[in-house]
């Protein structure tokens, strides 16, 4: 039966990833993105793609940079009011954390996950 204790003792996403940002000369950590996370970055997507799929400009790096650079321990760094100060960093430095944040909240799809389950 699914009850609250249940879901406060289910696996929660994993320790944030160190990345090294070669155009900064630092680690940065990367979270692990949680349900709110990914929803979050979805909202963005829908509302950077117009009505036939074409993909609209947007501060996309700097966006995916706000939701997931995080300290050591998982906690968020930055908020959507600080994209415009990530979209002024070095584009090197945010196509280094785009490489793996892009990678973490790339959920499955309901079609992708059952055609996993048939094999």
């Amino acid at each position: 039966m699914l009850t609250r204790d249940f879901l406060d003792n289910v696996p929660k996403p994993g320790a944030p990833e160190k990345l090294h940002v070669k155009a900064w000369g630092l680690d940065v950590w990367v979270a692990d993105p949680t349900c709110d996370m990914v929803d979050e970055w979805e909202a963005f997507c829908e509302r950077h793609t117009a009505p036939d799929k074409t993909i609209l400009p947007g501060p996309w790096r700097a966006t995916l940079a706000s939701i997931l650079l995080c300290d050591e321990s998982g906690k968020r760094l930055y908020t959507a009011d600080d994209v415009p100060l990530l979209g002024e960093q070095l584009p090197e430095a945010l196509k280094e954390i785009w490489s793996v944040g892009i990678k973490k909240l790339k959920a499955d799809t309901d079609q992708e996950i059952e055609e996993k389950a048939k094999n």
